[in-house]
């Protein structure tokens, strides 16, 4: 598996994958500085709102980040080389998720590294650091069943298909995660969850728990990589259609 994520890795340094790494986490933390600054809505709740914007901001960017991971693969005879017999498909498709939680990681922390430090330095904003865990992992967990999704569309239907699902899918977790619309069955759609219980913790709604929806977040994210492992290792390529 090291070697797959490895091996994966590698293929990156043909994208912009590098790029986007150190620019968009900086670009992020350093515009919301700006606006914390100019801003007096959100004194006092500067952490909620950096989690719920990179929520939002992260939940689109994923239906282009992970397409940028396949490329060089579809590139090389659209995946040829891997469904050729022989070739574990189980093993590159947990390795290319395993991969992109990696580096979904590093760029929330960088971000976050980055926010703190100009909080403190700048805008005397106090951090409470369970609370920032929390928030960390509200959008990482959550993030997981997206990736997964996300991996599929794009081995059927490369960027256009990943991006309009993607548009979709924020336009959809806005509305229905910062508004009253979704009160009955915001629980009942994963792709809502980071954003509501973002939301939900730092108005210190008690009677949701939050942990509940983390722990089911990786159950339902177990539920899907068996579903499209079993599809993967039965794919026989994309068709004319969907490239």
């Amino acid at each position: 598996m090291y070697k797959i994520i490895k091996a994966q890795w590698y293929k990156t340094f043909r994208t912009p994958v590098s790029i986007i790494l150190l620019v968009c986490p900086l670009l992020f933390s350093l515009l919301l500085l700006l606006y914390c600054k100019e801003s007096t809505y959100v004194k006092g709740i500067e952490l909620n709102v950096f989690f719920l914007l990179f929520t939002i901001v992260a939940t689109f960017s994923l239906s282009f980040f992970i397409p940028m991971i396949y490329e060089p693969d579809r590139e090389a005879c659209s995946y040829a080389n891997e469904l050729r017999i022989g070739r574990s498909r189980s093993s590159l498709f947990i390795g290319r998720f395993i991969l992109i939680i990696i580096l979904l990681a590093i760029i929330e922390i960088f971000a976050v590294i980055l926010f703190i430090m100009g909080g403190n330095l700048f805008l005397d904003i106090d951090f409470n650091s369970i609370q920032l865990v929390n928030y960390f992992f509200i959008f990482y967990l959550t993030s997981f069943p997206m990736i997964i999704i996300y991996q599929f569309v794009t081995l059927r239907f490369n960027y256009v298909g990943s991006i309009l699902l993607g548009s979709f899918i924020s336009l959809s977790s806005i509305l229905l995660g910062t508004t009253n619309l979704g009160e009955l069955f915001w629980k009942w759609l994963p792709f809502v969850w980071g954003i509501k219980i973002n939301s939900i913790y730092g108005n210190n709604i008690s009677d949701v728990n939050i942990y509940f929806y983390l722990l089911l977040s990786l159950v339902f994210t177990a539920f899907l990589m068996i579903i499209f492992i079993f599809w993967y290792n039965r794919w026989s390529g994309q068709t004319q259609l969907e490239e």
